[in-house]
């Protein structure tokens, strides 16, 4: 299983990207996209990420 801090050691090596706390949520992005997102709350521990060149993708708020 992959952990916030294995995401955290990748995300560093990518260029640009940046990670933020916003609204009980760690997210990682480039820009304003946001590539992945960390439910901090126990009850919703959870992963979203968004593609934005899929069709479907549900970007975070």
């Amino acid at each position: 299983m992959v952990t916030v801090d294995d995401v955290r050691q990748f995300a560093r090596t990518l260029p640009r990207s940046s990670e933020r706390l916003i609204r009980d949520r760690v997210k990682f992005r480039v820009g304003k996209i946001v590539y992945v997102a960390f439910s901090r709350l126990p009850s919703r521990r959870a992963v979203q990420s968004t593609n934005p060149l899929s069709p479907t993708s549900n970007p975070s708020p």
